[in-house]
């Protein structure tokens, strides 16, 4: 029976996110995702993308996507919500998501290894909250500063001196702490209409984990990822074309004619784009 499950969360209008966790799967295929010890579970709106590969699949149905955004307010609801149907049904103690514009560049064992009972891995910490000079982290102290938060009548929330932002790219943990992401959602539903800022679901993971006293270590030297607007702008036309062209391909041609395709940026390629990004027009309100 395998001991690690990986886990990929795809969805939306855009198919450059299903696209990538193919991508992603294809990349890693090879060395670390085909390994007896290994699962591969994709949590997706479009199971007809990924017919013939060797993965485990769940789909995401329209319900799901408007319940778990709160009603369309926020997708990334969707994001934790998967991950937590992703992990229940997992036959695998040790789970670990990576995003849809992420891949590995050495062996994920070594990461999952570090995932242990109330001890869990993400990418990165980013800092503290309170007196931030990140403007988007600020934000969370804008919108939480001397606020009291009823979390279902369960438990009351409020910002503390300890809370962080710690940054989700990778998620590794066990399946026994899969509560801390019921809890997370709670957070998640609660503080979302209270914080001008993307990052909410990250943010809950962070606090939800802070609160029940897991251990959180960080390892981001562990991937790669396309996730800057210039990397993104670069690597998502060539991977888009790349599945355009190859539709008709199985999954064994596939996971070699990847092998092939570089989405990294040349450095004539990162000059071009940051002329033109120094000679664009300003935005309206600028």
């Amino acid at each position: 029976m395998p001991e690690l499950e990986h886990i990929v969360i795809a969805y939306g209008p855009h198919i450059a996110y299903q696209n990538g966790a193919k991508y992603q799967i294809l990349k890693n295929w090879s060395k670390w995702y085909s390994r007896a010890i290994s699962s591969v579970c994709v949590v997706t709106d479009r199971p007809d993308l990924f017919w013939g590969y060797p993965i485990r699949v769940l789909e995401l149905t329209d319900k799901m996507k408007t319940d778990w955004s709160l009603n369309g307010l926020q997708h990334f609801g969707i994001k934790l919500k998967g991950l937590r149907y992703a992990i229940a049904t997992s036959k695998c103690e040790r789970c670990i998501q990576l995003d849809t514009d992420s891949y590995w560049i050495s062996d994920p064992l070594n990461v999952a290894r570090k995932i242990i009972c109330k001890q869990i891995v993400m990418h990165s910490n980013e800092g503290k909250i309170l007196g931030s000079r990140n403007t988007s982290i600020q934000r969370f102290e804008e919108g939480l500063s001397n606020k009291t938060i009823d979390l279902n009548g369960k438990a009351k929330y409020q910002l503390s001196s300890e809370s962080r932002m710690l940054n989700s790219r990778i998620l590794g943990m066990c399946q026994s702490d899969i509560e801390v992401l019921d809890l997370a959602f709670d957070l998640f539903t609660q503080i979302e209409p209270l914080v001008n800022a993307h990052t909410v679901e990250q943010y809950s993971i962070s606090e939800a984990s802070r609160i029940r006293d897991l251990n959180v270590i960080f390892d981001r030297r562990t991937i790669s990822d396309w996730s800057s607007t210039g990397r993104k702008n670069h690597a998502t036309p060539i991977i888009n074309n790349f599945f355009a062209q190859t539709a008709n391909l199985g999954f064994e041609e596939l996971v070699e004619k990847v092998k092939d395709l570089n989405i990294k940026r040349t450095l004539g390629t990162l000059i071009s784009q940051k002329l033109l990004a120094k000679n664009a027009p300003p935005q309206v309100g600028e």
